[in-house]
């Protein structure tokens, strides 16, 4: 017998989220901000890593150990950071409270 003839059919409704709850978008806005900050500082890490690595005089020896070691650290923050913000832009948008979403 047939699995199909045996059960009856359901028709399932497209369910779609409504983010236009108040509170959803205040917290899709502190989402947005969070994760922007994030992203600025973990570029600014690494951009920093990166000159105290080239450039030689610009710091001490034991610096420049230190921005080695911290360097894939901060690609690896930065590379997370990114997919994630990515990700929620893709599926929600960011929202800075501007007026203006980004994505979604």
């Amino acid at each position: 017998m047939y699995l199909d003839l045996l059960l009856p059919l359901a028709d399932m409704p497209d369910i779609e989220p409504d983010f236009t709850a108040p509170f959803f978008k205040g917290l899709i806005m502190i989402a947005s901000w969070v994760l922007a900050a994030g992203l600025v500082i973990a570029f600014i890490a690494v951009v920093l890593c990166v000159i105290l690595l080239v450039f030689k005089g610009v710091a001490p020896s034991q610096m420049r150990a230190l921005a080695g070691a911290a360097l894939p650290w901060a690609l690896l923050g930065l590379i997370a950071l990114s997919g994630i913000t990515g990700i929620f832009t893709w599926l929600i948008g960011l929202d800075f409270g501007f007026g203006t979403t980004f994505g979604g």
